[in-house]
């Protein structure tokens, strides 16, 4: 309203032009804040709005402003790419949380000592199967995203290394009972 009331002239003229863009884009600028955002979403956003490779940190509202048509035309792409961005970024750390798992967990031993010999065993056996069920679980859940596709592979190798230690521990668990059950009989 104030702009309309501006003296004629080409700044004025030019201002309007500029308050008209921002009208247009304002709903649509939250759709290039880019939470979540990985170097290939910021290419893919920057190549269908035609904006020039620019570095993040030097990123400004002005490069928008300046493709502020291109973000309402596109603004149900921008919107399925904001999806795709938070999809991934949830795979990202389930990924995550399964590899701080594998390299955190360890085994709890207990010291079982026969006839002067101490040997270290494992206890905590279900702790330990469970933690291992749920770690299956987690990547099981993984394939029912959209976005699986390009984790497939982390995500394949990471549940055959989790059923070969379920696969071990199961083994060893059954050969650490009768070696306990044993032990003493034949030490």
């Amino acid at each position: 309203e104030k702009a309309k009331a501006c003296p004629a002239g080409p700044v004025a003229e030019h201002l309007r032009e500029v308050l008209r863009k921002l009208r247009d884009v304002a709903p649509n600028l939250k759709l290039v804040r880019g939470d979540g955002f990985e170097a290939v979403h910021w290419s893919d956003m920057f190549r269908r709005l035609g904006v020039e490779k620019v570095d993040l940190s030097k990123l400004t509202l002005g490069h928008f402003v300046r493709v502020a048509p291109k973000i309402v035309e596109h603004a149900d792409e921008l919107k399925a790419l904001i999806s795709r961005a938070s999809g991934e970024v949830s795979l990202r750390e389930a990924l995550n949380e399964v590899s701080t798992w594998s390299q955190d967990t360890s085994f709890t031993l207990t010291e079982f000592t026969e006839r002067g010999r101490t040997t270290p065993l494992i206890k905590e056996w279900k702790d330990l199967t469970t933690q291992v069920s749920d770690m299956q679980s987690l990547l099981g859940s993984l394939k029912e995203s959209a976005w699986y596709a390009p984790f497939a592979d982390e995500v394949q190798g990471h549940a055959r290394k989790l059923t070969a230690l379920d696969d071990c521990l199961a083994s060893l668990n059954v050969i650490q009972r009768k070696w306990v059950y044993l032990e003493p009989i034949f030490g």
